[in-house]
């Protein structure tokens, strides 16, 4: 969409946008901009989210406290895979819940873990 304003043609800001499209275009935007900024999160934050590293570990429940070498790295990995999925499946019910369910275990092995907009 091209505005003409004073002779001159100008693209609109993109916020200006958001209003012209469809309500389910919106919901499409979020369901892949939550998981990407997440998923942004966890590449910045990467220590946060492995038992294996220099910074002590707070657990909420000891059970999960001390995720040994290889399933730690195993676990972000699925994590991340999770965090894609919920993006591209067009129905990430399944996906929703494994992620939800493996981001509450993690939650209780360390709460460094917990900033706001994780639990936000």
């Amino acid at each position: 969409m091209v505005l003409q304003l004073e002779g001159r043609l100008r693209r609109p800001p993109i916020g200006s946008l958001l209003p012209m499209m469809s309500e389910e275009n919106r919901i499409r935007l979020v369901k892949i901009a939550l998981p990407a900024s997440f998923l942004l999160g966890l590449v910045f934050a990467f220590k946060l989210w492995i038992s294996s590293r220099s910074y002590p570990l707070t657990p909420v429940v000891p059970a999960f406290a001390r995720i040994p070498y290889p399933l730690d790295y195993l676990l972000v990995a699925v994590l991340a895979l999770l965090l894609i999925a919920v993006a591209v499946l067009p129905r990430p019910r399944v996906a929703l819940i494994a992620l939800l369910i493996l981001l509450f275990a993690l939650a209780l092995g360390d709460q460094s873990r917990w900033w706001p907009s994780f639990y936000e």
